[in-house]
C-alpha cells in the first residue's frame, strides 16, 4: 500500500486513528543479528553453544557460589593452580617434594664396589663382576610381585642369606675386595620393605666371619620392635641409628636408607660417626665403636634373614643394594632418594 501524506493534518488524523509499528532488526556492521534464545537444561547449568542453540549439562554447573565440573580426556595446564580439595577420579592430589638444588658434581656416584639391581638374578652390575651367593636353609629368590624398581627384588626368607664378596687382600675383577682397607669412608645404599618387624633381627649388611658372629664383627640390623641398630661385637651396647617411631621401616612401603661413614667429616671432623638417612633425610652422625670395616681379613660382607626358630620367622625385600669405598654426600643421596620415583641410580644420571 501507498500512502501519500500532504499536510500535517492529514499526518494528525492519520495518528490519532491508526497504529503504526516501526521495526528494526539489530545489526552489527551492517548484518542483522539473532536476539532470541532461552536457556536449556536445568537451573545452575553452565550455558555452551550446541550446534547454534543454548544447551546445557549436569557436569558443569555454577550457583554463585561453587563452580563443579566432571570431565573425561585431559585438562588442559595451568599457569596458577590454587586449590586444597581437588580431585581427580575421586583420589585427592597430594603434595609432591621437588628437590631443587643441584647435585654436587664430586658427589656422583662412579665406580661402586658392588652394585644389585635383583632384576633376574644376583649379578653385579657395577662392573667388577662380583656376583652374589645365596646360602642358608631357605635360599633367597628374586620376586617379581614385590619390587621397588625394574623386574624384581631380593626375597630375603627367614635363616637366609646372600654372599656378596669376601674382604680379601686380592682386589680387581673377582669376588674379593680389600674391604679392610677403606677406613677413610664408605656408603651403604639399599632399599628396603617388609610388611612387620622381625622376631629375632633383619641383618641389612654384616661383616663377620661366615657362619659364626665372633669379635669385631660389625652389623647394620633391624631388632624385634623396628628399631634400625649398629653393632659391634665384643664392643658393648648396640647404637641406634633409626627409630620404629620416627623412621618407620616395616611398615609394608619401600623405604631408601644409606649410612656413610667419614673419618674426615667436615661437619664434625673430630669424631668418628657414622651418618644415616632415612629416604632421602639426613638424620645426622651418630658415635659409633670402630665404624670402618677394618679387621681381620677373609670376613664376608653379606645379608642375612630373620631366625626361623623364633615362632615365625619374617621375610623382608631388598632392591638396588650398593657400596662404595666412600662416603657420598648428602645431596646425592637424596638424588639417589629422589630417584625412587622410578628410576635407578645408573639410569637416573647419577652414577658414572
Amino acid at each position: 500500500m501507498s500512502l501519500k501524506i500532504k499536510s500535517v493534518t492529514q499526518l494528525v488524523d492519520l495518528v490519532s486513528s491508526e497504529t503504526v509499528n516501526f521495526t528494526k532488526t539489530p545489526q552489527i556492521n551492517g548484518v542483522d543479528i539473532s536476539t532470541g534464545g532461552n536457556p536449556a537444561g536445568s537451573t545452575t547449568q553452565i550455558q555452551y553453544n550446541e550446534d547454534s542453540a543454548f544447551a546445557g549439562s549436569s557436569n558443569l554447573t555454577f550457583n554463585g557460589t561453587t563452580l563443579t565440573g566432571s570431565f573425561t580426556g585431559s585438562l588442559a595446564e595451568f599457569t596458577t593452580l590454587s586449590a586444597s580439595n581437588i580431585s581427580l577420579a575421586g583420589t585427592a592430589l597430594q603434595p609432591i617434594k621437588y628437590y631443587q638444588k643441584p647435585i654436587d658434581p664430586i658427589g656422583k656416584i662412579w665406580a661402586p664396589e658392588v652394585y644389585y639391581k635383583f632384576d633376574s638374578d644376583f649379578s653385579d652390575s657395577s662392573g667388577f663382576g662380583r656376583t652374589a651367593t645365596t646360602a642358608g636353609n631357605v635360599a633367597p629368590t628374586i620376586q617379581t610381585s614385590i619390587k621397588k624398581f625394574g623386574a624384581g627384588a631380593l626375597k630375603m626368607s627367614a635363616d637366609g642369606q646372600i654372599k656378596y664378596l669376601v674382604d680379601s687382600t686380592t682386589s680387581g675383577v673377582s669376588p674379593a675386595i680389600p674391604m679392610h682397607q677403606y677406613q677413610t669412608g664408605w656408603t651403604f645404599s639399599t632399599w628396603f620393605y617388609a610388611t612387620s618387624a622381625p622376631y629375632e633381627s633383619f641383618v641389612i649388611a654384616i661383616k663377620w666371619t661366615f657362619g659364626g658372629y665372633t669379635t669385631n664383627d660389625r652389623i647394620l640390623f633391624i631388632d624385634s620392635s623396628g628399631n634400625l641398630q649398629w653393632a659391634r661385637n665384643g664392643a658393648g651396647s648396640n647404637v641406634q641409628l633409626m627409630s620404629n617411631g620416627s623412621q618407620p621401616l616395616c611398615d609394608s612401603s619401600w623405604h631408601h636408607i644409606a649410612f656413610t661413614f667419614w673419618r674426615d667429616d667436615p661437619l664434625d671432623p673430630t669424631a668418628i660417626k657414622l651418618r644415616s638417612y632415612y629416604d632421602g633425610t639426613n638424620l645426622g652422625a651418630t658415635t659409633v665403636t670402630m665404624p670402618s670395616w677394618s679387621g681381620a681379613v677373609s670376613k664376608t660382607f653379606s645379608s642375612n634373614g630373620d631366625n626361623a626358630s623364633s615362632p615365625t620367622g619374617k621375610d623382608f625385600y631388598l632392591d638396588d643394594l650398593m657400596f662404595t669405598n666412600y662416603p657420598l654426600g648428602p645431596d646425592i643421596i637424596t638424588e639417589i632418594w629422589n630417584g625412587g620415583t622410578g628410576k635407578v641410580a645408573d639410569e637416573a644420571g647419577i652414577m658414572t
